[in-house]
């Protein structure tokens, strides 16, 4: 019996993504040049976590597990513990990176959907409706940072 609800799968997905980072610990610890390590994470942990996502419907509370998620790899890359308080910018700044996670998610969504929706009105509609919502958060970020 299916709801529509991805939340389950999107957690499965990170839980997976973060069994990746973990398993190259050895990476993090190295010396190597932190823009490798972010293409490295961006390469293999976010491929695993984004894997199957064109089909997700995501809730906000999803969204905010998938930018987390990000984050908590960026935080590994430059090690540093939960209990060191660094704000979210700090990091970000640091790696040289936006949040790119979701927003990737939601353009592959939208260049799947598109090829789907090319007959169908309402899906069309649907898939602006995203793509405007991030839109307006990127603006958002972008007026904040």
């Amino acid at each position: 019996y299916n709801t529509g609800d991805c939340s389950q799968e999107i957690r499965r997905s990170l839980a997976i993504a973060r069994n990746v980072v973990q398993n190259m610990n050895k990476i993090w610890k190295s010396r190597l040049p932190t823009r490798l390590k972010v293409r490295l994470v961006k390469s293999t942990a976010f491929a695993v976590a984004s894997y199957g996502a064109e089909s997700w419907t995501m809730k906000k509370s999803d969204i905010r597990k998938i930018d987390s998620f990000e984050l908590w790899c960026y935080r590994r890359i430059l090690r540093v513990p939960w209990t060191e308080k660094r704000s979210n910018e700090w990091i970000l700044e640091k790696v040289g990176e936006k949040k790119t996670l979701c927003a990737d998610i939601v353009s592959r969504k939208m260049t799947y959907t598109s090829v789907i929706s090319s007959d169908i009105p309402a899906l069309r509609k649907q898939s602006c409706k995203e793509c405007q919502k991030v839109n307006e958060r990127e603006e958002d970020q972008e007026r904040a940072g």
